[in-house]
C-alpha cells in the first residue's frame, strides 16, 4: 500500500517528504480519525489501543494454492479477452490434479489429471476425446447416431425451416416446410408431409360433419333421421326401434333355415321359427300352453270331411240322430256354436263394439252413420258436441236464420214463420215502426226539433241570451256536450299532476355497486342501449328484493275524477331480453278494485284520496319485487288517465356472483427485484427506496364475470410503496382470467420515504366488482426501509447509523460489513440484541452472539453537566449498575476519559471513573423512560475544546430482554 503520513497541524498538507513523516502521536493535537472502505477489502479493527488492519476472507486471491469458494468472474477491457493459462513448448512435468496447461507445439489444451497431461477435446484417447465425447454428445454435422432415447424435457423441439427440398435426403430426416406449413418426412425414396395419408374428410349419406370438408380435426356426426340402405349383412346386439311413421319391408325378413309356408313367432322369450303344417291342418292355440300348434280336423259321428280346392267339406254320413237348430244373441259378431248335436245361430243386438240387428228398443251405436234421405224422429234429437249442416243452412222453422252470409248493418226481421234480412239503412238515419212496410219496420231520416241528436228547440225558443250564444236547435247533442265539458275544465280546480317525468323512489332495495359490464355475455345483459364496457352506476347487485314507491308528493299522480269509474287502472310493468318492449307484471283495476292496500302481483295501491274536491290522487307501490331473471331490468308504473308513466327504473343482477362471492388466485403472487437499492444496517441489507420489483399472478376465470370493477382489479401495497392499482386496458370477457403473469407482469418501485417493516412481502389484492377480495403475498429477499437520515445530535430513532461510533474509538460504525460480536443490532427502527438468523440469512453460515452486545454514539449538549435520556422500549429503572441485570447505560467524556454509570444513584459510590468497572455513579432521576443524570463538577464543554461540547452514550445490552425504539437527549 502507499506511504502513509500522520500530519501535524503545523505542516501542510502536500508539503511533505519523508523527512517530515511524524513518527510519534505524543505531541499530536486533535482528532485523528482512521477510515477504510469496504469496497477495497479492508477492514479496520481497534482494540485496546490497537489498530489492525487486514483483508477480508476470500476478498482477494492472495498466493498459490488458495481455494476459492466461489465463481471468478471476469470481465476484461476490449481486446483483452479470454482466460490465458501455462504455455510452453513442452509439458510440465508434474502438476495439480485439474490443472490446465496449453501446450504450443501442438497447440491443444491439456488437464493434468494427477499422473499424466491429457488433451482436451483432441483426437487422441486420453483425456476428453472425439471417441469419448461421440457416445455422449449429439454431433452438430450429424456424424453420430445417438444409442438411447433422447427427452426434450418441457421444451420445445425446432425444426430446420426450410422451402421444399428436390435433392433426395436420409430416410427418416424430417424439416419443416415454409412453403406448405407442413412438417416434410424423407421416406427412403421422396419427400411427404408428415399426416398427408389423409387430406381431407368429406360427409358421404347420412353423416355430418362440424366442418366441411374435414381437413385439420373435427367432429363426426350421424344423422339419424336419414334413411339408410343396408345392402349388406349386418348383425344388431340391440333391439332396433322404429319411429311411429316408419315401416318395415316383410319381404326383407328372414330367419335361419326357412323354407316356404314358415311362421315366425314369440316363445316368451325369442321369435323363433314355426314350420308349416301337414296338409289339411288348421292353425291353433294349444288348449293348456298358449302357444300355436297345427291340428286336424277329425269328423265326429255321423261327419265325413273332405278337402276339395281350397274348402273343407262337412257332411253328413246318414247318422240318424236328431240335429237341433236355435238361435242366440251370444258374441259380439254373427256365429254359430255347436255342441252335440244342437248347434246355437247367435245374431247379436248392435251397439257400440256389437254388429248385429237393430232393435226397436233404445240402443247406441259407435262410429258414423250416414243417411241419405234424413232423420225423422218424433220424440226430438239430442246432439253431443258441434251439428254440422254441410249442404244448406237451417231453416227459421226450427230455429235457425235460413241464411248463410250477411252485410254489414244487416238486421234480422220476423215475418210470420220466417226470418228476413233488413239492410241497413242511411247514414244519421233513425230506425221507425212503419206498418205499411213488409217488414213492419223502415228507415227515415230524423226530423230537426225531435231532440234525437240535436239540442232541439228550448223553452224560451233562443239560445243566444246564453253563454253559448253561437247554439242553435240543430246543434248537436254531441258538440254542446263538448262545449259544457271544455267550460267547465277551465273552471275547475287543478288536478294532480301526471307521473310521466316522475322517478321511481326506493323504499328497500338490495345493496348497490357501481361497476363496468364485461364482454361475451348474453343478450339479457345488453339492453337499453347499454353494452360492453358500459358503466353502471349503483344499479348492479347480487340477491335481493326491491320495493319502490311513486313519488309522494301532494300533487302525485292524478287518477280521475271522484267517480269510481274514472279511476282507471295502474299497470306496473317491465323491460328485459324477453319483452324488451315492455310486459306487465301487475294490474289494479281502480274501478273496482280502489282499497287501499290493495295488491296484485307486487303491484300495490298507497294512497288514494280527494284532490282538490273533486279530483282523485293516488300512490302506488313495486313492494318487495324478485327480478326472475340475471342481467338488466327495467321497471316503471303507469296509469291509464293521459297514459302517464314514471321514468324507468334500472337494475342489473347477478346471481352468479352471489354464489360466487370471492375472486381466487389461480397463480399466487412473486416477485422479483428488476433494480436494486440498498440500505445497510449493522451488516444487514435492506431495500431502500428507487428498489423496483415485478409482480407476477393470475386471477382465476370468474373474476370478471359478470361485470368488473371500476376502481381497481388488482392492487400491489407494501412498505415504502405508493399502492399500484389496475384496472383492463378494454372490456374483458366474462371468462377471461387476470392474467399478470410472464410479460404481463406488474412494475412497482419503492417510492414513499420515512417507512420501514420486517415484512418480507410485497402484498397482492384482487377485486371482484361488488368489492371482495383475495389477498396474496409475494415474498420478496429482504425488509424495507426507505428511511433517509433521521438522527440528529439530540435524537436517536436507530433507522439509520450515521452518527454510530465504533466501540471505543470515534471512528463512523461502517454499516455494510458483517458485524462481529459484541456489537448491538440496530434494526430497521430497534436497538436490541443481535437476531442471529439476520445475519445466517445476510451472510450465510451459523452466527453465535453471547456476552455483552454495546452500542455507541455522540450526544451534543453544552457545557453540561446535567440531563436527561429519554427512552422508549424500557423504563429509567430498567437500567442496572454496569455488569448486572438485564440492561447498562454509561456515559463517557472523551477528553477526561471517565465514565459515568446511569445505573447507579448519584453520591452512591466514591469511583473514579477510569474505567467502566469505577464508573462515577450518575443517576439524578427515573421516571417512566426518563433518565436524569449528573456528571457532578465536569461539564460537557464547548466545541473545539474539552469535551468538545459532547458525551458519549454507551448502551449495554447483556441479554435480549430489552430493545429501545429511540433515544432522546435533553
Amino acid at each position: 500500500m502507499s506511504d502513509f503520513y500522520i500530519v501535524p497541524p503545523r505542516l501542510i498538507v502536500g508539503s511533505l517528504q519523508r523527512s517530515n513523516v511524524v513518527t510519534s502521536l505524543n505531541t499530536l493535537r486533535g482528532d485523528l480519525s482512521f477510515k477504510v472502505s469496504p469496497d477495497t477489502g479492508l477492514t479496520l479493527n481497534i482494540n485496546s489501543g490497537v489498530f489492525n488492519l487486514s483483508i477480508q476472507p476470500d476478498f482477494y486471491i492472495k498466493k498459490s494454492g488458495d481455494t476459492i469458494p466461489s465463481n471468478i468472474i471476469f470481465q476484461p477491457d476490449p481486446g483483452k479477452y479470454g482466460l490465458a493459462v501455462g504455455s510452453g513448448t513442452a509439458d510440465p512435468g508434474i502438476g495439480v490434479s485439474g490443472a490446465l496447461f496449453f501446450n504450443t507445439s501442438y497447440n491443444v489444451l491439456k488437464v493434468y489429471d494427477g499422473s499424466t497431461w491429457n488433451e482436451i477435446a483432441s483426437t487422441g484417447t486420453s483425456g476428453i476425446t472425439q471417441s469419448f465425447a461421440d457416445t455422449r454428445y449429439l454431433r452438430l454435422d450429424g456424424g453420430n447416431t445417438p444409442s438411447g432415447a433422447i427427452s426434450m424435457g418441457s421444451q420445445f423441439l425446432r425444426f430446420a425451416n426450410l422451402t421444399t427440398r428436390s435433392a433426395p435426403g436420409t430416410a427418416g430426416q424430417a424439416y419443416f416446410n415454409t412453403d406448405t406449413n407442413k412438417l416434410d418426412l424423407y421416406n427412403g425414396s421422396s419427400w411427404v408431409a408428415v399426416g398427408s395419408g389423409i387430406t381431407q374428410i368429406t360427409a358421404g349419406n347420412g353423416i355430418s360433419l362440424s366442418n366441411a370438408p374435414i381437413t385439420t380435426y373435427g367432429a363426426v356426426s350421424v344423422n339419424e333421421n336419414y334413411n339408410f340402405n343396408w345392402t349388406g349383412t349386418n348383425t344388431y346386439t340391440q333391439p332396433i326401434t322404429f319411429s311411429a311413421s316408419q315401416t318395415f319391408d316383410a319381404s326383407k325378413l328372414t330367419i335361419a333355415y326357412e323354407v316356404a309356408g314358415d311362421l315366425l313367432k314369440f316363445d316368451g322369450l325369442n321369435w323363433v321359427r314355426m314350420p308349416k303344417g301337414s296338409p289339411h291342418q288348421i292353425l291353433s292355440v294349444a288348449c293348456c300352453s298358449d302357444d300355436l300348434e297345427y291340428i286336424s280336423l277329425v269328423g265326429g259321428s255321423g261327419i265325413a270331411i273332405s278337402f276339395i280346392g281350397g274348402q273343407a267339406i262337412f257332411s253328413s254320413t246318414g247318422a240318424t240322430s236328431t240335429l237341433n237348430i236355435v238361435t242366440g244373441k251370444s258374441g259380439f259378431d254373427f256365429n254359430i256354436v255347436g255342441s252335440g248335436n244342437t248347434y246355437t245361430i247367435n245374431i247379436p243386438n248392435a251397439g257400440v263394439g256389437f254388429t248385429g240387428l237393430v232393435t226397436g228398443l233404445g240402443q247406441t251405436f259407435g262410429g258414423i252413420k250416414t243417411f241419405a234421405d234424413g232423420i225423422i224422429s218424433a220424440a226430438g234429437a239430442t246432439i253431443y258436441g258441434t251439428l254440422l249442416l254441410p249442404d244448406s243452412p237451417l231453416s227459421s222453422l226450427y230455429g235457425g236464420t235460413g241464411y248463410t252470409n250477411y252485410a254489414k248493418g244487416d238486421l234480422l226481421v220476423g215475418s210470420g214463420s220466417t226470418l228476413s234480412k233488413f239492410p241497413v239503412g242511411t247514414d244519421t238515419y233513425v230506425l221507425t215502426a212503419d206498418s205499411s212496410a213488409s217488414t213492419g219496420i223502415t228507415w227515415k231520416a230524423s226530423s230537426g226539433g225531435s231532440g234525437t241528436t240535436t239540442i232541439g228547440i228550448p223553452t224560451d225558443g233562443v239560445y243566444t241570451d246564453g253563454f253559448f250564444s253561437t247554439w242553435a236547435d240543430n246543434t248537436t247533442i254531441a258538440n254542446a256536450f263538448d262545449d259544457v265539458n271544455e267550460l267547465l275544465a277551465l273552471l275547475a280546480p287543478a288536478r294532480p299532476n301526471y307521473l310521466t317525468g316522475t322517478s321511481l323512489v326506493a323504499g328497500s332495495v338490495p345493496t348497490y355497486y357501481t361497476v363496468r359490464i364485461s364482454a361475451g355475455l348474453g343478450t339479457e345483459w345488453y339492453q337499453a342501449g347499454y353494452g360492453t364496457g358500459s358503466l353502471i352506476t349503483s344499479k348492479y347487485y347480487l340477491s335481493g328484493a326491491h320495493t319502490l314507491n311513486t313519488a309522494n308528493t301532494t300533487t302525485t299522480f292524478s287518477a280521475g275524477s271522484l267517480t269510481t269509474s274514472t279511476y282507471g287502472t295502474i299497470f306496473f310493468k317491465r323491460y328485459n331480453s324477453l319483452a324488451p318492449t315492455g310486459a306487465g307484471v301487475g294490474t289494479i283495476d281502480l274501478t273496482v278494485n280502489f282499497a287501499v292496500g290493495f295488491t296484485n302481483n307486487n303491484l300495490k295501491l298507497t294512497a288514494l284520496g280527494t284532490y282538490n274536491s273533486i279530483w282523485t290522487k293516488a300512490n302506488a307501490q313495486i313492494l318487495t319485487y324478485t327480478q326472475p331473471n340475471a342481467g338488466y331490468e327495467g321497471v316503471f308504473i303507469s296509469h291509464t288517465e293521459n297514459s302517464q308513466l314514471t321514468n324507468t327504473y334500472e337494475m342489473w343482477k347477478d346471481p352468479w356472483s352471489a354464489s360466487n362471492g370471492s375472486p381466487v388466485f389461480s397463480q399466487a403472487a412473486t416477485a422479483s427485484t428488476y433494480s436494486q437499492s440498498n440500505k445497510y444496517l449493522s451488516g444487514i441489507s435492506y431495500y431502500a427506496s428507487g428498489t423496483g420489483f415485478s409482480v407476477f399472478f393470475k386471477g382465476a376465470a370468474g373474476i370478471f364475470s359478470s361485470a368488473y370493477n371500476v376502481t381497481q382489479v388488482y392492487a400491489i401495497s407494501a412498505t415504502g410503496l405508493n399502492t399500484a392499482t389496475g384496472l383492463p386496458a378494454s372490456p374483458p370477457l366474462y371468462t377471461d382470467e387476470l392474467d399478470k403473469s410472464g410479460s404481463n407482469h406488474v412494475r412497482v418501485s419503492l417510492s414513499v420515504a420515512s417507512q420501514s417493516s420486517f415484512n418480507k412481502y410485497l402484498t397482492t389484492t384482487i377485486y371482484k366488482a361488488h368489492g371482495t377480495t383475495a389477498t396474496s403475498n409475494a415474498t420478496i429477499a429482504k425488509a424495507i426501509n426507505t428511511y433517509g437520515t433521521t438522527s440528529t445530535d439530540t435524537f436517536e430513532g436507530f433507522q439509520d447509523e450515521a452518527r454510530r461510533l465504533v466501540i471505543g474509538s470515534g471512528i463512523a460504525f461502517t454499516s455494510t460489513l458483517e458485524m462481529a460480536n459484541g456489537n448491538a443490532q440496530v434494526r430497521s427502527g430497534t436497538l436490541q440484541y443481535p437476531l442471529a438468523s439476520d445475519y445466517d440469512t445476510e451472510w450465510g453460515g451459523t452466527h453465535t452472539f453471547s456476552g455483552d452486545q454495546e452500542y455507541q454514539r455522540y450526544f451534543y449538549k453544552t457545557s453540561a453537566s446535567t440531563g436527561t435520556l429519554t427512552f422508549t422500549g424500557f423504563t429509567a429503572s430498567n437500567v442496572a449498575p454496569y455488569g448486572t441485570g438485564n440492561i447498562n447505560v454509561l456515559l463517557y467524556l472523551d477528553g477526561d476519559a471517565l465514565f459515568f454509570d446511569l445505573g447507579v444513584l448519584q453520591g452512591s459510590n466514591s469511583n473514579n471513573g477510569s474505567t467502566r468497572a469505577v464508573a462515577i455513579s450518575a443517576k439524578t432521576s427515573a421516571s417512566g423512560g426518563a433518565l436524569g443524570w449528573s456528571i457532578g463538577v465536569k461539564t460537557t464543554g464547548v466545541s473545539g475544546a474539552g469535551n468538545s461540547a459532547r458525551y458519549r452514550a454507551v448502551v449495554i445490552f447483556r441479554n435480549n430482554t430489552y430493545s429501545t425504539t429511540s433515544i432522546t437527549s435533553s
